[in-house]
């Protein structure tokens, strides 16, 4: 497995459903709030899906070290016995945990 380079995971949604923290001390990662245009409130559902957004990258590490856990085994059973469907599915895994890091392929 290739070394992160984000904070270390678990990560966790906060009670407000916008702060992100993660285990160390100082903890906070990110805060995700709707988009507020001039003085008009925001609505409901922009309010849900900020917080959709917010646990969602709180889940973030704990999803790219699935992904490459799974993208590992699969190749391994790929180079066993080749499969189309699994060169897609490696290819592009691959490529989400590249762009992930930070490097687009």
């Amino acid at each position: 497995m290739t070394e992160a380079k984000h904070t270390p995971g678990p990560w966790k949604l906060g009670e407000d459903g916008h702060m992100i923290y993660g285990t160390n001390p100082r903890g906070h990662i990110a805060s995700v709030y709707h988009n507020i245009k001039g003085n008009m409130i925001a609505s409901d559902d922009e309010c849900k899906q900020a917080h959709s957004n917010a646990r969602l990258i709180a889940a973030a590490p704990e999803l790219r070290l699935t992904l490459e856990e799974f993208v590992n085994v699969i190749d391994g059973f790929n180079s066993k016995q080749p499969n189309p469907l699994f060169d897609s599915m490696i290819k592009r895994g691959r490529a989400m945990l590249a762009k992930a890091e930070g490097v687009e392929q």
